[in-house]
């Protein structure tokens, strides 16, 4: 199951039927996805993640933290064509109902435009690129934006982080 660049899951089979057991950074990670899970499972478009026996969202061993989830089976055709209908209506979806999700915490942005704007700044050929001024215009303005946090961002959102299962899409992965 460890196909992502992060993932660290494994399939769990038991008589009452099969799960995911994910390994977590922390319990602020575990607490997000549970709450995402529960408000999304209910359109679905997510797996369940379930409680442990202390009525907690994760399983905590020695330093480490889990989370235990229903699984579902991703189709096995790669060359099925990809019903993009029902993608933008699964995704549609997950942001117009994490609105709603009051107890996720913040992820870390890997795709700061801060941060990428000044690591691009510090390259050598920056200073030789020929629409240099007008770049600058462009990202200082995009910088200096005021948005409005209004929803949860998934982060890391495509194909490799949708599971196709007959007809519905399932949205995996979320911090």
């Amino acid at each position: 199951m460890n196909k992502g660049n992060t993932s660290n899951a494994k399939l769990v089979i038991t008589v009452d039927g099969k799960y995911i057991l994910r390994k977590l950074k922390d319990t602020k990670q575990a607490t997000t996805e549970f709450l995402l899970s529960k408000g999304l499972s209910d359109h679905n478009i997510s797996s369940r993640i379930l409680l442990s026996n202390k009525n907690q969202s994760y399983i905590k061993d020695n330093a480490h933290i889990y989370n235990l989830q229903n699984y579902i089976e991703n189709d096995k055709d790669t060359n099925k064509e990809i019903n993009l209908y029902k993608m933008g209506k699964a995704i549609s979806l997950f942001h117009s109902n994490t609105k709603t999700i009051t107890g996720i915490h913040e992820q870390n942005d890997r795709f700061s435009l801060e941060n990428m704007w000044f690591e691009i700044k510090q390259r050598v050929e920056f200073n030789n690129l020929e629409y240099k001024s007008k770049l600058v215009t462009l990202i200082e303005k995009c910088a200096n934006y005021k948005f409005e946090k209004n929803c949860y961002i998934h982060g890391d959102l495509g194909v490799w982080n949708l599971l196709f299962n007959k007809n519905k899409i399932y949205i995996i992965d979320f911090w």
